[in-house]
C-alpha cells in the first residue's frame, strides 16, 4: 500500500503555527468548506 502523508516539516504542529495563519488569513471556500492560507518565508508550503 502506498503511504500518503505529509512529513513533519510540512505540517503546522504548534499553536503558534496556527496563530500565524489565523492572524491575517487569505480565505477561500464554498458554503461547505472554508480554507485559510497565508504566505510564509520558509520556501515551502505547510498544511495543518
Amino acid at each position: 500500500m502506498v503511504k500518503l502523508a505529509f512529513p513533519r516539516e510540512l505540517r503546522l504542529l504548534t499553536p503558534a503555527h496556527f496563530t500565524f495563519v489565523f492572524q491575517q488569513p487569505q480565505r477561500a471556500g464554498t458554503p461547505q468548506i472554508t480554507i485559510l492560507g497565508r504566505l510564509n518565508s520558509l520556501g515551502q508550503p505547510r498544511l495543518g
